[in-house]
């Protein structure tokens, strides 16, 4: 059973997925984990910019103490989207993957001074040093544009 959840969280984004083990049925994940497991925890986006008590609340009644995530997703680096990823590493267990969008050298600094310049420093260093964060065992994957459409798109701008 696959339960999706939007979780109220104000300003923000935080939603999971939970797959449970039901009639008998095992699933297996790939080489993140030990094959078979009761649940898989999914996690698209962590963050809230209404409040820390509202973003602790949703985490510990969403998980519990120690709870693994499979996967956190994170589509972009507002801070409304991330900046409850620190308190979900501290409530839960091992996150095995993360999966990141890919900013180049200048977009990630450009991101940083302008969270230190709002005085939100602890989520400009947690895209800084989000390895820093993580456990050792935890795959941090970086989502880009594939080679092909790259190539297209700069053929179709040779015509426009």
């Amino acid at each position: 059973m696959m339960t999706r959840t939007f979780h109220p969280i104000g300003q923000g984004a935080f939603y999971t997925e939970q797959f449970e083990k039901n009639n008998n049925l095992i699933y297996e994940i790939d080489d993140y984990s030990d094959g078979l497991f009761e649940k898989i925890n999914i996690v698209y986006d962590c963050g809230t910019s209404s409040g820390d008590n509202i973003g602790t609340d949703v985490i510990e009644k969403s998980f519990r103490q120690g709870e693994d995530i499979e996967i956190l997703f994170i589509s972009h680096f507002h801070s409304d989207h991330v900046n409850m990823i620190k308190k979900l590493i501290e409530h839960c267990g091992l996150i095995k993957i993360v999966v990141l969008p890919l900013l180049n050298e200048n977009e990630k600094r450009l991101i940083i001074n302008i969270y230190k310049s709002l005085d939100l420093n602890e989520t400009a260093d947690l895209i800084e040093n989000i390895g820093l964060y993580l456990d050792d065992k935890t795959k941090i994957l970086f989502v880009e544009e594939k080679k092909d459409k790259q190539e297209k798109d700069k053929k179709r701008r040779k015509y426009f």
